[in-house]
């Protein structure tokens, strides 16, 4: 899987600019901008959604627990978005 690094060095430009293109944020120029989105496009560059959040602080996913003290406890982590719910009871 191809990283920043990777992109910035297939379009000979640095990281901070395949980052600048990536986030939409800061001034990067039209041809600079074509470049990288040409390499992303040719390594299948995709975000990393670990990274993503850590950067922002935001997981976006949803957590369940259900716990009791007489079973084990359970639990679901659903990607976000999620588009169905189900409760689910594990304990019968």
């Amino acid at each position: 899987m191809a990283n920043r690094k990777d992109v910035a060095k297939r379009a000979n430009v640095s990281i901070t600019v395949v980052s600048r293109v990536m986030s939409k944020r800061g001034y990067v120029s039209k041809e600079k901008r074509e470049a990288v989105l040409r390499a992303a496009e040719e390594l299948n560059y995709r975000p990393s959604p670990v990274a993503r959040s850590l950067q922002n602080g935001r997981t976006r996913q949803i957590f369940f627990y259900r716990g009791n003290l007489r079973a084990s406890a359970y639990k679901i982590v659903i990607p976000y978005p999620a588009r169905n719910y189900e409760t689910v009871d594990k304990t019968t």
